[in-house]
């Protein structure tokens, strides 16, 4: 049973809703209800609003909203919803825009041409050091990419669904020295200046971002990042993991 109460001198009679019924008639019942126990509107020190203190008794837990000055339509309305056994909806975050979504965009977009640049790699290179470079790469950026969609998502941004124009250009040179010797340089070349991109947008990110979800996500980010361009800083492919760096 579901009791709600208005207290003062010209307070209706408590109201009683049952709790049966289908989800439908228990919403039209808490309408009428409601509309009936919110009373006229009436001003507080000069501002519109509800006054007074709405008590509403669930199975014998009370909930005192104490002293109300919001809209009517708006306490109605909630209490019409809590009274149906509905979620109260929360109020929808503005989408993030600016350079906390360029962020986003523009990483994303990197994820996805490193992931597809390394698995070029992963098929098409001869060396050891090369290989497992782009296992590192295909690994770490999918999981970025993942964090990175998600976070997009909560936050309302519109990610693009390939990359730039000009990594898919890269992408497509590599391509077209599978087989020959210059393959190799031009790649770790390719990844040297792009993870250097990335540590660049990250870094602005980390200093300048508005949104601390986003910032958190690039500082956490920022490691993995710098440990890719150790691995092939200056063009030349170097083993990070362990203490010796070997070049082949």
């Amino acid at each position: 049973m579901v009791t709600l109460l208005r207290p003062g001198p010209d307070s209706p009679a408590d109201a009683s809703l049952p709790s049966g019924g289908s989800e439908s008639e228990r919403m039209a019942k808490a309408v009428s209800m409601a509309r009936e126990t919110a009373g006229p509107t009436r001003p507080l020190h000069g501002a519109p609003g509800l006054v007074g203190r709405l008590i509403i008794r669930f199975h014998g837990h009370v909930e005192d909203t104490m002293r109300m000055n919001r809209p009517r339509g708006t306490v109605v309305a909630t209490i019409v919803l809590a009274m149906a056994g509905l979620t109260v909806p929360a109020t929808a975050a503005a989408p993030v825009a600016g350079p906390d979504a360029t962020f986003l965009k523009m990483i994303h977009q990197g994820n996805l041409a490193e992931i597809a640049t390394a698995k070029d790699a992963q098929k098409h290179t001869t060396s050891t050091c090369v290989k497992q470079t782009a296992d590192m790469f295909v690994r770490d950026h999918t999981k970025f990419d993942a964090q990175v969609m998600a976070l997009a998502r909560s936050k309302g941004v519109t990610l693009p669904s390939t990359a730039a124009a000009t990594q898919q250009k890269q992408l497509t040179m590599l391509k077209s020295l599978h087989g020959r010797p210059d393959y190799k340089p031009v790649w770790l070349q390719g990844q040297d200046t792009s993870h250097r991109q990335a540590l660049a947008l990250i870094d602005k990110e980390v200093s300048s971002g508005k949104d601390s979800k986003i910032r958190a996500t690039a500082r956490a980010a920022r490691p993995t990042v710098a440990k890719h361009l150790q691995a092939v800083n200056g063009g030349i492919c170097h083993t990070v993991k362990g203490a010796t760096d070997t070049r082949t």
